[in-house]
């Protein structure tokens, strides 16, 4: 969209937005390829052309990746691959992270080309409906679990579906780090057994789209080298530019600040007739943002504005997506997870960096229209700030990569046994190489010695009776979901159980399109919330207690005397004790002791432990602090190294006592910090954060140097998480901790001085 083409109007609405964030960085992303009055534009069917020529490489190759920019580049892609499949009467089978991309990639690809037949397995199908679509479908959408829980548990009496797949996509491959890619790496294993009982070798095919190191990540998740795998870059392609901008609003007095200056965005958008996107990081935020644009301007109708959050049930969430295809929704208010939707806004307002380098390219440049405009209102925390002060990373620092560890025990217990389900397997015919043969033979025993299955001449084999995918979720939470119901038997929207104790609790007030809801009573047995509406301007937090034990250190190391670094297994059990309630405000009101069972966590940890020999400048009444602060710090800037959430992981910091150091078995232990990852077993982000501990250590100090506080804020840290109420916290002490630790790992500091 050229600025030319506006209408005076938008031309206006542009101004001001360039005068609100006039005393910020900006940055322009200029075209990265000619446009048409450059005289350079590439022809549609030149592109089509390179496209099919592409897909030779894959031809030869089992394995393949595509990286790219674009969701769209990919797409073109896949339909030039459909084409060709369709003169053998094969499908492809394309794996999406969940229904809501299953939806969004269907209609992009029914409106490139509205012939295609395609299956769409993230919606309920009967067994009648699935056999019958399926085998006239080009090609089938997918996610994880319908795979998991519907097709693979009945191959069988749907194998003619599955012998006509040529081959699985992937879109896109960051989508499936952590638990779920962990998942899905064994989910391919089984599906590809399936097809090779029917005579079929499947090929598989990757999709990154702005991810670091695409190839590394594809080789693990297909469980291949990376002389196997065939590499297909697309060039970007997207004319125009794109402004972002930077507002930095003062926290510090004003805590809602960057909630109002979002809204403020929105409605000067509003008044230009720019189509305007407000993303944010949580289902609350994006509540109280639509409520503050609708009554602060009562002229803005509400058809004009779509609220697209996570939770609501499905026919809602369609309506909603239907909704945003008509061009008289103006304002869309989403929460990140689902901004990929979202496509071609004049203005898009972000309202805390979107976590990672990655994350910004792929989702946030698609969304904006070409000409248009980003603004990023930072929040209050150490990597919003740490992007404002280093604005020119947004171009020049290399993507994050994603992790991902499929030999996770829980992982390989539950993935295992549904594969004997389906077959009888060995550790050798399920992997392709020596990698992940002794975890997978030793969860096998361990599953005969638990009478899970038996060994027979031709493998391992499931003996129970009931189906073992069904209750087994893929993303680290048990599929048990609730309904919320009001007391005049409104349902309106869907949580999962682990959400209760942190959320959904009685007494919590809960947030749902606008509307605040007190939840008064749950039912277990048939799974629902009650909940009552109500006027108070409150909100509520839970008050958790954690204790945590490490065992089995790995990978230690000494960058310099009196320090180690490593990874160990940690054992954390968090008990929900209550609730605090504060007014809109946030003065406390008032505290409910209310006791919940605990819920244990067996899972990986990234550890850096300190002698008494480190830690002897610090007075001993700031070192609890120190620590505590310093865990903070480095959780809240983790994502530049890992492509990861702050949601994905969790902390802790202690000061060693005689005798115990909570399972660290280091000589002179004086304290420790450790992140580890939130789900059960580990999902990688432990050993990434090891491999990238320089650049985390010295971003931390980075953001404890440059922040202006003199005791700490939540641009440093201050944890919006916090389990303790950020207390104690010493970012004098921190300072000195960090220090320590970036210049050790930087070569520049021996603690005995040489």
């Amino acid at each position: 969209m050229a600025r030319g083409s506006l209408d005076a109007a938008q031309q206006k609405a542009y101004s001001l937005l360039e005068e609100m964030i006039a005393q910020g960085p900006q940055i322009v992303i200029e075209s990265s390829t000619p446009t048409d009055e450059q005289g350079g534009a590439t022809e549609i069917t030149e592109k089509i052309l390179e496209s099919i020529n592409q897909i030779g490489p894959m031809s030869q190759s089992r394995f393949s990746v595509i990286e790219c920019s674009e969701t769209t580049d990919a797409l073109d892609l896949l339909l030039d691959a459909i084409q060709i499949t369709k003169r053998s009467n094969e499908s492809i089978l394309v794996f999406v992270e969940g229904a809501s991309s299953a939806r969004s990639t269907l209609r992009i690809l029914k409106a490139k080309n509205a012939s295609l037949e395609i299956l769409d397995l993230s919606q309920k199908h009967s067994q009648k409906s699935l056999a019958t679509n399926g085998l006239r479908a080009d090609l089938i959408i997918a996610t994880p679990e319908s795979i998991h829980r519907q097709l693979l548990p009945e191959q069988f009496s749907l194998y003619r579906i599955i012998q006509r797949i040529s081959s699985l996509w992937i879109f896109d491959m960051v989508e499936f780090r952590g638990l779920l890619g962990s998942n899905l790496f064994h989910i391919l294993k089984r599906f590809e057994l399936a097809a090779k009982d029917l005579g079929r070798d499947i090929s598989l095919v990757g999709v990154g789209i702005e991810l670091g190191d695409a190839d590394r990540f594809a080789c693990e998740l297909f469980d291949c080298g990376g002389d196997q795998l065939a590499k297909i870059y697309l060039p970007p392609d997207r004319p125009g530019s794109i402004s972002i901008g930077f507002i930095d609003p003062n926290i510090e007095v004003d805590p809602s600040s960057a909630l109002t200056i979002a809204s403020k965005l929105a409605r000067l958008g509003w008044q230009g007739n720019l189509k305007t996107a407000v993303i944010t990081s949580s289902r609350l935020k994006a509540e109280l943002i639509s409520n503050f644009i609708i009554e602060s301007s009562s002229n803005i109708p509400a058809e004009d504005l779509v609220l697209y959050r996570g939770g609501y049930l499905g026919e809602l969430r369609v309506e909603l997506e239907e909704r945003l295809l008509v061009d008289r929704v103006k304002i869309a208010v989403a929460t990140s997870a689902l901004a990929r939707d979202l496509t071609r806004f004049d203005l898009v307002v972000l309202v805390g960096f979107p976590g990672t380098i990655a994350r910004f390219r792929r989702d946030f440049q698609r969304i904006s229209k070409a000409g248009g405009m980003i603004v990023l209102v930072a929040s209050a925390d150490q990597l919003d700030r740490w992007i404002t002060r280093n604005p020119h990373e947004i171009i020049t620092r290399k993507n994050e990569g994603a992790a991902i560890n499929p030999f996770n025990k829980s992982v390989c217990h539950h993935q295992l046994i549904a594969a004997s389900s389906e077959r009888s397997i060995t550790a050798s015919s399920y992997l392709r190489g020596e990698n992940g043969i002794r975890e997978v033979t030793d969860s096998l025993e361990q599953l005969v010695a638990q009478s899970t299955l038996i060994k027979t001449p031709l493998g391992y084999q499931y003996v129970g009776s009931r189906q073992p995918t069904r209750n087994y979720g893929l993303r680290g939470y048990i599929s048990r979901k609730y309904r919320m119901i009001t007391t005049t038997g409104e349902v309106l929207e869907e949580i999962n159980e682990d959400q209760i104790p942190t959320s959904a609790f009685i007494g919590a007030v809960y947030r749902h399109r606008r509307a605040r809801f007190r939840i008064v009573a749950i039912d277990d047995d048939n799974s629902f919330i009650f909940v009552e509406k109500t006027e108070d301007q409150i909100y509520t937090k839970a008050l958790i207690e954690s204790n945590y034990q490490f065992s089995k250190m790995r990978l230690l190391t000494s960058p310099s005397l009196g320090l180690w670094i490593g990874v160990a297994d940690l054992f954390v059990t968090e008990t929900h004790l209550g609730y605090e309630t504060y007014s809109e405000a946030g003065a406390l009101l008032g505290i409910q002791r209310n006791r919940l069972p605990s819920k244990e966590l067996d899972t990986e940890a990234f550890f850096i432990s300190f002698s008494d020999d480190a830690t002897s400048d610090i007075e001993t009444e700031l070192l609890p602090g120190a620590l505590h602060a310093m865990e903070h710090c480095a959780i809240g800037i983790l994502p530049i190294v890992s492509i990861c959430d702050r949601w994905d992981v969790g902390g802790v910091s202690f000061v060693a006592s005689p005798g115990s150091a909570n399972g660290l078995d280091l000589d002179e232990i004086s304290g420790a910090v450790a992140i580890y990852d939130g789900y059960a077993g580990g999902v990688g982000i432990s050993y990434a954060t090891y491999e990238a501990q320089a650049t985390l250590m010295a971003s931390t100090l980075e953001t404890l140097v440059n922040c202006p506080c003199t005791t700490g804020c939540p641009s440093c840290i201050v944890s919006p998480k916090c389990g303790n109420n950020n207390e104690p916290l010493s970012k004098r002490g921190a300072l000195e901790l960090t220090r320590l630790v970036a210049d050790s790992l930087a070569g520049k500091r021996n603690l005995k001085g040489s």
